[in-house]
């Protein structure tokens, strides 16, 4: 808790966007839902077929 770490790829060309959508999250101290909902590890959750 309190900790975040972000990993990307094409830092220096994406800077502008970390800069303005992430840095402002994490100051507040939470990730936008919507934003990292893509990258639960739900999304490897499939159903039973049969």
């Amino acid at each position: 808790p309190g900790a975040f770490t972000v990993c990307c790829h094409s830092g220096v060309t994406l800077a502008a966007n970390h800069a303005l959508t992430i840095a402002p999250m994490i100051a507040r101290g939470a990730l936008d839902k919507a934003l990292v909902a893509p990258f639960s590890a739900r999304r490897f959750h499939v159903q039973e077929v049969g």
